[in-house]
């Protein structure tokens, strides 16, 4: 039963009061709010009927001392009260009465008032208690949570230690002379232990996240190498599920963007390996835009889709969806809620639509920031210090010109003169006449192919068995590393060559005899002579900025390579055509591998994507479709050469024809009065005729000169140089 104090003065209203409630609730009656105070923590009421006009201490002065005391404010006051006016009503709400009754009183008006308050304070009290449970249990499980995500962490980075070194050791023990079947063993040690890594290192992160010490490490950084990086990763994977990886970029995305790259990378591979993943036809399709003051990525695909039902758990850490159906489908579930984290660490966002059986479309949206172009090229150069090998024995293996001029101008910024063979044969003569200490050998070669040669090679036993051979293969595809360990070879760098993988493996296999000198003698060495890059950059088949990332940054390597693709192209053009007509597709093959690969190394991407469709096409011995793709292939290729040719024209001029001096004039006319009207385009074409003739040095270097100004839209200066060949006649 309830308590209720009725305090008041006057005898009779504390007898009527407790006459009318004394039914249902245990009363007691008190003359003074003074002889309250002294009963109310004995006794503990769970309701006060209170006078306000009374002796010592009025009504509205001992509301006021109990709403001070802690444990005495929530015990609900009703004043009763002869004084009905509204201010002295409105004075004792403010104070925090809960309610006024008037006397004389109506007995079943009291009795129901006070049955609501005492109800209401009844479920205030039962929420009181409801929301300090909660609290502590809040309290409780943050507690938890932060006590396992620190285990975690600490566990986590406790496991990955010694996962890396033993990662690390059968690394060793691959170089340790293994027959076949010890070989295969620990192939498969390996491939378990870095896939239990993976793991770990999501955990890490994860538990990272939750700990709240993961951060971001904002950088400034080149988009467009990020994006080619990206999609060189799923191009080939995709291809391998017989998927369609399709790439669309917005040009008004900024070249150089700043922020934490590296997690940005980890979110779009995670979302676009999950896309293909589960799509098992049709197409993945990665978009990419800006939107106000946003950067979108926008992931399609054609795969399973996932249920509205499911759509709430997607970023729920340890779960997959659809897992009756996706069971055999391996993921540890952290992946998305990794990525999630990352994103809002960003302050960004990732949405997610889809049809079940469709598709989805993942939409990861993160703020715009420009990054700096000088800070990205000052973080590509060299450090101060820079790898130098002056004594080291390489030999460079490839069949393609291209390829070696390329490798061997990356191995001279370490200081090596390497030499080159063209075919595995010649690499097995001149290694045995010359004691070298590592051998970069390209995979697909004609006749003996770098495996083949690589067997050879270790047949001759002693220290050739020793000999630190390295694929160089532009066939980086999964599972690559493991079949090159598997016959033979030491070590792994796929094209285009990155010139940090090639620094590192440099480190690895000389770590005795690595020596370092200023990056200024590099520089001063390697860059002799500066030249632009804006005549190439306007050619659209090139991607300048992936190109110059393949060589380093160096711009006289590159304008090298891309001149020798220049001068390649026609001949390697015509002797695919003649493998292509005479049923030769093996040979067809090693030569549009080879050319794959060129294309690549200067930025020619869709071209190279190209050349590996008709790879593919040709080692599945599928004649017909590499014939009704080649002559598109060779068109555009053809297409690229003329439009290097302006660039690049031949300089060899005692194999010109001698041309024709009233042709000359006429041409340089037209010319002449084609850009004196602006029309760079139809001077351009009138002049690229006169190229392939010898009129003489002085008149050949005019039309070179002026065919390089129109190129890139100078008609003033190629106008006085038409005019100076003209005054020449």
């Amino acid at each position: 039963m309830k308590t209720i104090f009725v305090v008041d003065d006057n005898d009779t209203n504390l007898a009527m009061a407790k006459a009318a409630l004394q039914e249902k609730y245990r009363i007691k009656t008190l003359p003074s709010a003074a002889k309250m105070f002294m009963l109310i923590d004995k006794a503990k009421p769970d309701l006060i009927l209170l006078d306000i006009e009374m002796p010592g201490m009025n009504g509205f002065e001992a509301l006021q001392l109990l709403k001070a005391d802690k444990d005495r404010a929530d015990i609900p006051v009703v004043f009763l009260t002869a004084i009905s006016d509204s201010a002295t009503e409105a004075r004792g709400l403010q104070l925090g009465a809960v309610d006024f009754i008037a006397k004389p009183f109506s007995v079943p008006v009291l009795q129901n008032r006070i049955k609501i308050h005492l109800d209401i304070a009844e479920l205030l009290s039962e929420r009181t208690t409801q929301i300090q449970y909660k609290e502590e249990a809040i309290a409780t499980a943050e507690s938890a949570n932060r006590s396992k995500s620190s285990f975690l962490a600490s566990m986590s980075h406790e496991i990955r230690t010694p996962m890396n070194a033993i990662i690390g050791m059968l690394e060793l023990l691959t170089h340790e002379g293994l027959n076949e079947r010890q070989a295969n063993y620990v192939n498969a040690i390996t491939h378990s232990a870095t896939s239990l890594l993976t793991i770990i290192n999501d955990l890490l992160d994860m538990s990272k996240i939750e700990a709240g010490k993961m951060e971001l490490i904002p950088v400034d950084y080149d988009f467009l190498v990020f994006t080619d990086h990206v999609y060189s990763m799923f191009t080939y994977v995709a291809k391998e599920k017989g998927l369609e990886f399709i790439l669309d970029i917005d040009e008004n995305i900024p070249h150089y963007l700043f922020g934490d790259d590296v997690r940005l990378r980890q979110i779009i591979i995670n979302v676009l390996g999950n896309a293909v993943k589960f799509t098992e036809k049709g197409s993945v399709h990665l978009k990419v835009f800006c939107d106000k003051d946003n950067l979108v990525f926008e992931i399609s695909d054609t795969g399973k889709g996932i249920k509205q039902e499911d759509l709430q758990n997607l970023f729920n850490a340890f779960s997959q969806v659809d897992a009756m159906i996706n069971r055999k489908i391996v993921g540890t579930g952290l992946g998305l809620s990794i990525c999630q984290s990352f994103i809002e660490m960003m302050n960004g966002s990732i949405n997610v639509k889809s049809n079940y059986g469709k598709g989805s479309i993942f939409t990861v949206t993160i703020p715009l920031i420009r990054g700096s172009a000088e800070k990205v090229k000052a973080a590509a150069m060299p450090s101060n210090k820079k790898l130098s090998l002056p004594n080291a024995k390489v030999l460079v293996v490839d069949d393609n010109e291209f390829n070696l001029r390329v490798a061997v101008g990356l191995l001279g910024l370490a200081d090596i003169d390497a030499d080159t063979a063209l075919s595995g044969r010649a690499a097995i003569e001149m290694i045995k006449r010359i004691d070298y200490d590592l051998i970069f050998m390209d995979h697909m070669m004609p006749e003996m192919d770098g495996v083949e040669a690589t067997a050879a090679i270790r047949k001759l036993g002693g220290k050739y068995k020793e000999l630190t051979i390295i694929a160089l293969t532009a066939n980086a595809v999964q599972g690559a590393r493991e079949f090159f360990m598997a016959n033979g070879f030491n070590d792994f760098v796929s094209k285009p060559i990155d010139m940090r993988d090639m620094t590192a493996t440099l480190m690895r296999w000389f770590a005795d005899e690595v020596k370092v000198k200023s990056t200024e003698t590099v520089i001063e060495e390697l860059m002799i002579k500066p030249r632009t890059l804006d005549e190439i950059k306007k050619i659209s088949e090139i991607n300048v900025s992936v190109g110059m990332n393949n060589v380093a940054n160096l711009e006289e390597l590159y304008f090298e390579s891309v001149e020798l693709c220049c001068k390649k192209i026609p001949e390697e053009c015509e002797k695919l055509k003649d493998n292509l007509s005479n049923g030769n597709i093996e040979s067809f093959a090693i030569s549009v591998h080879a050319m794959k690969s060129m294309l690549a190394t200067i930025g020619a991407k869709e071209l190279s994507e190209t050349a590996y469709n008709l790879e593919s096409e040709a080692k599945d011995n599928n004649i017909t479709i590499c014939q009704e793709l080649f002559p598109d292939f060779y068109n555009k290729l053809m297409e690229l050469h003329k439009k290097l040719s302006i660039i690049f024209p031949d300089k060899i001029t005692s194999k010109r024809e001698k041309g024709s001096i009233e042709e000359l004039q006429e041409a340089v006319g037209k010319a002449l009065s084609a850009v004196i009207d602006y029309d760079s385009d139809e001077g351009a074409e009138l002049i690229k005729p006169l190229l392939g003739f010898d009129f003489g040095d002085d008149i050949n270097d005019k039309l070179e000169n002026t065919a390089k100004e129109l190129a890139e839209f100078n008609c003033e200066a190629a106008r006085d140089i038409l005019v100076a060949i003209k005054a020449g006649f």
